[in-house]
C-alpha cells in the first residue's frame, strides 16, 4: 500500500535535485573586488594607483621584459667593444717574419691604444670566460624562479650583472687580466637566471592566446640589446676619453632597471597590490 505523501511537507519544484534548489547567480550590484572576503583587503591607495596605471600591468612585464634582455646582451657584449682600447695593439701582435713589417712613417696611434700588453690567445680567454658561468646558472636559476619567484630571480641576477659591470675598471687596474677573468665569469652566473625567471613571468602573467605576441616582444631584446650595445659602445670610446666609461654607463643602466623593475612588477598577478 502506498502511503500519500504528507501535505504539510512541500512539493519539490521541478527540474531539481532532493531538496536543493540552485542558487542565483548574483548580480552586478552584489559583484565584490579580488581579495574581498578572504582576508586580502585592497586600499584606498591600491584603488587609486590602479586608475593612474592604465596599461595593462602584462603589458608592462613584458616591457621590461624587454629592457631586462637588453641590458644584458649590452653589459655581455660591451667589453667584446672596450677591448680594443684597452688592449697595446704593438704587443698583442704575433709578429710573423714572412709578413711585412709596420711602416717606420706610420701613426704610431694607429697601433698602440692602451695600456695592457695581453696576447690575441689571453684576450680569447677573457671574451670566453664570461660563458663558464653563464652555462652554470640556467638550470638553478628556472628552479629559483619557481620557488621564489620570477621577479627577484630576473632582479638580482641582473644587479649582480650591473655590480660587476660598474667595478670592472677598478678590478682591472688592480688585478688585470686575472681580475677580468673573474669578474665575467661571476657577470655571467648572474645573468644565467635571465632566460629562466623571464619564462616563469611570462607563464604567470601572459594568457595563452597573447603569449607569442608579448613573448616575442620581450625576447627580441637580445637582438636590440647586440645592436645598441656595440653602437653605443663605439660611441662612447670615440667621443670620451677612456674605455671605463663603456662599463658606467651600461652598468648603470642595469641598475636604474633594477629600481623601476621592483617598484612596478611582481612574481604573479596574485601579489600584485593593484
Amino acid at each position: 500500500m502506498i502511503q500519500n505523501q504528507d501535505e504539510s511537507e512541500p512539493l519539490l519544484a521541478k527540474g531539481t535535485y532532493g531538496s536543493i534548489e540552485p542558487s542565483p547567480l548574483p548580480g552586478p550590484s552584489e559583484w565584490t573586488l579580488y581579495g574581498e572576503g578572504t582576508g586580502k583587503k585592497r586600499s584606498e591607495w591600491c584603488d587609486r594607483l590602479s586608475k593612474v596605471f592604465i596599461i595593462p600591468q602584462r603589458v608592462v612585464l613584458a616591457i621590461f621584459g624587454f629592457l631586462a634582455i637588453l641590458n644584458a646582451y649590452t653589459m655581455r657584449i660591451c667589453l667584446s667593444i672596450a677591448i680594443t682600447e684597452m688592449v697595446n695593439k704593438t704587443g698583442s701582435i704575433d709578429h710573423d717574419e714572412g709578413v711585412c713589417p709596420i711602416d717606420d712613417d706610420a701613426n704610431p696611434d694607429d697601433f698602440t691604444g692602451g695600456e695592457f700588453n695581453w696576447d690575441q690567445e689571453l684576450q680569447g680567454v677573457i671574451l670566453s670566460s664570461f660563458y663558464w658561468g653563464y652555462v652554470l646558472t640556467h638550470l638553478p636559476g628556472g628552479i629559483l624562479a619557481e620557488k621564489f619567484g620570477g621577479k627577484w630571480t630576473l632582479s638580482l641576477g641582473i644587479l649582480s650583472t650591473a655590480f660587476f659591470t660598474l667595478i670592472t675598471p677598478w678590478a682591472v687596474n688592480l688585478g688585470g687580466s686575472t681580475a677580468l677573468i673573474v669578474i665575467r665569469v661571476m657577470m655571467g652566473l648572474g645573468e644565467g637566471t635571465t632566460f629562466p625567471a623571464l619564462s616563469a613571468l611570462l607563464a604567470s602573467w601572459i594568457p595563452l592566446k597573447e603569449r607569442s605576441k608579448l613573448g616575442s616582444l620581450v625576447f627580441g631584446g637580445g637582438l636590440v640589446g647586440t645592436i645598441v650595445g656595440n653602437l653605443v659602445s663605439g660611441l662612447l670610446l670615440h667621443n670620451i676619453d677612456g674605455w671605463s666609461s663603456v662599463f658606467y654607463f651600461f652598468g648603470g643602466l642595469g641598475i636604474f632597471w633594477f629600481v623601476l623593475f621592483t617598484l612596478l612588477c611582481y612574481s604573479d598577478p596574485e601579489s600584485h597590490p593593484f
